[in-house]
């Protein structure tokens, strides 16, 4: 299984244990048509369309997960820096977790 879709797995649990089914609706639909978007631009300017799929994908992983937007930028780079420390596989460790991080928090919906 490569790195996104293992991302997907963790993303798609986490949006499934959300008990709005409304709510858990627009998070489908909004993260990953942020992602779909992500790659399409990374795919356009030259640059890591793994990387930039994952980006697009958490983004905005906290208004999901806890319904909450205030400073979500900020808390959905620490909840994200939080399943990638977690995450035991080959997921993006050094420059790359960094820009995960980095990209997580400039990203605005």
């Amino acid at each position: 299984m490569n790195r996104f879709e293992e991302i997907r797995e963790i993303v798609d649990d986490l949006l499934l244990r959300q008990q709005d089914q409304e709510s858990r609706r627009c998070g489908y639909v909004h993260l990953y048509g942020v992602s779909a978007v992500c790659r399409l631009l990374a795919l356009k300017r030259g640059l890591d369309l793994e990387i930039a799929r994952i980006a697009g994908l958490f983004h905005d992983i906290y208004v999901y997960t806890t319904g909450l937007t205030v400073c979500h930028a900020v808390n959905s780079a620490e909840q994200v820096r939080v399943i990638l420390r977690d995450l035991l596989c080959s997921l993006p460790m050094n420059r790359e977790l960094s820009v995960l991080l980095s990209v997580t928090t400039v990203i605005k919906s």
